[in-house]
């Protein structure tokens, strides 16, 4: 009688054994649960992918006689209309704004970093790089970036300067100290030019003036500056 209680509790058994065995063989595998660490790297591509400047582009650049002067933006660029029109530009005009750095690349490979320029809001009719306009000066070429082509009394402009294979930001000395950069009138015949070795800057201005003032730099290479040597008022 306990033997065939026994044998019947040991098939009981066994029999219990091999179904649960083959429930878990049948279970189809679990799919891995995604890791905590994988959300966040999906919705950055998910921001690049939607963003305004997916790819970063040099901003504007120009190719010297001794290398390739570029701006180039530290990361994305934040890219709308202007939406409506101003002494600013036009309502179809685009606004692009963003950190950059100004580079030089010599032709043997060197960069140096000339300037870095935050929170920069450049204003143009097209979302397209710029070219930054090339003066010449005896034994160095000069360029000089307007990050906007209108505003209400002048636009405000920096100057690189290029001499035997190195380059700088060339800073404005005048009466009132040094600056970075210096504002200049918007119309094409006020632009900056190179007059009989000397930078020509003609001044911004405002309703009710009856002149502009031109100002006249010398550039001093070695110091990396334009030192103002005189003015010049002229009517409008």
């Amino acid at each position: 009688m306990h033997l065939a209680i026994r044998t019947a509790a040991f098939c009981l058994l066994t029999a219990a054994m091999l179904l649960a065995g083959c429930e878990l063989s049948g279970k189809p595998a679990d799919k891995p649960l995604p890791k905590p660490e994988d959300e966040p790297a999906q919705e950055l591509l998910q921001q690049s992918a939607t963003g305004t400047a997916a790819v970063l582009r040099p901003r504007a650049e120009a190719a010297a006689k001794d290398g390739l002067l570029q701006i180039v933006p530290l990361g994305p660029e934040k890219i709308a209309k202007l939406g409506a029109p101003s002494c600013l530009g036009k309502e179809e005009d685009v606004t692009i704004r963003g950190d950059y750095e100004v580079r030089f690349t010599s032709k043997d490979g060197r960069t140096q970093i000339l300037d870095t320029l935050r929170d920069w809001e450049i204003i143009q009719p097209r979302d397209q790089p710029l070219k930054p306009v090339k003066l010449d000066f005896p034994g160095m070429e000069a360029y000089y970036f307007m990050p906007r082509y209108s505003d209400c009394h002048g636009v405000e402009f920096r100057v690189y300067g290029i001499r035997n294979g190195e380059a700088a930001l060339f800073e404005f000395q005048t009466g009132q100290g040094v600056f970075k950069e210096f504002t200049t009138g918007m119309e094409p015949d006020r632009s900056p030019r190179a007059q009989d070795g000397q930078l020509a800057v003609t001044g911004g201005y405002a309703a009710g003036m009856d002149g502009v003032t031109v100002y006249y730099f010398e550039p001093q290479a070695a110091a990396a500056r334009w030192v103002l040597t005189r003015t010049e008022r002229k009517p409008l």
